[in-house]
């Protein structure tokens, strides 16, 4: 009778202790640690976690207990000091990294946890110059094949000095020469994360991403105008939002211009 009464008293504290919906921890001095969203006790959807100054230390995604998709982490003033992406534990794709005052200083690419590094393209060409001997005999000048750095960008038309776009803030629909992201569109499905929740339930679908293009190829801002959810819009806005583009152009001039990029998540094909 004992056993019985201990093994009910037992589950009964078990259920009262079930984590459901937002849970939120803190200091010993009450300051609020953290806030998290469990399902059936186990930690998913958003987080967020505390200095105990009060400051924002970290947002992250929880889905089945793992942090999934994208993280930011900040410094004890609650300004941003890096962020990232993460698909099964590791880093994928871009990391953003920010100083003391939370201004962006660059980007790392990784993949699978490692961090990528870049070698430039190399092509062929052929170089070669008459020595003084060759001149005096006329005979033919070697030619030798070095390897130099392919420094091809893409030509762009004489500007118009009479134009100023510079001090324009609008963002144009629509320019003689529309921004495009180097490499083209496959490029960025290249760098593009595929959410493990998404595969996981099968989504597919395309995400339309609107991305604000600067006078230099930057982009200022993205928003997702179509999207299917499951972690899939935001991952395609940071990869636009990361994305280097050629910038629009008017009569030769680079002005700031906003394009809608289509990005595509689909699944391999089952066997």
């Amino acid at each position: 009778m004992k056993a019985a009464f201990f093994i009910i008293t037992l589950s009964l504290v078990n259920v009262s202790f079930a984590q459901e919906g937002l849970v939120k921890s803190y200091y010993p001095n009450d300051t609020l640690k953290s806030e998290v969203n469990f399902e059936r006790n186990v930690r998913q959807g958003d987080a967020k976690f505390y200095y105990e100054n009060g400051h924002l230390k970290e947002e992250l995604t929880y889905m089945n207990g793992k942090v999934e998709g994208v993280v930011k982490e900040y410094n004890e003033d609650g300004l941003l000091k890096e962020l990232y992406s993460l698909e099964s534990g590791k880093r994928q794709g871009p990391t953003s990294y920010y100083d003391d005052k939370g201004v962006w200083t660059g980007d790392k690419n990784f993949e699978n946890g490692v961090l990528v590094v870049e070698k430039e393209p190399e092509s062929e060409e052929i170089v070669g110059s008459p020595t003084d001997e060759d001149a005096e005999t006329n005979k033919p000048v070697e030619k030798s094949t070095v390897r130099v750095k392919n420094t091809e960008e893409k030509t762009v038309p004489p500007t118009v000095k009479e134009e100023n776009f510079d001090d324009d803030p609008a963002y144009y629909l629509s320019a003689e020469v529309m921004p495009e992201p180097k490499g083209g569109i496959a490029e960025l499905q290249k760098k593009l994360i595929y959410p493990s929740y998404a595969k996981e339930n099968e989504i597919e679908g395309t995400v339309k991403v609107r991305a604000f293009v600067d006078q230099n190829g930057d982009v200022t801002r993205a928003e997702v105008e179509q999207g299917i959810g499951y972690g899939c819009d935001e991952s395609a806005r940071i990869t636009v939002l990361y994305a280097k583009f050629n910038p629009g152009l008017i009569r030769g001039k680079p002005i700031k211009t906003q394009v809608v990029i289509p990005l595509e998540f689909k699944l391999p094909k089952k066997d």
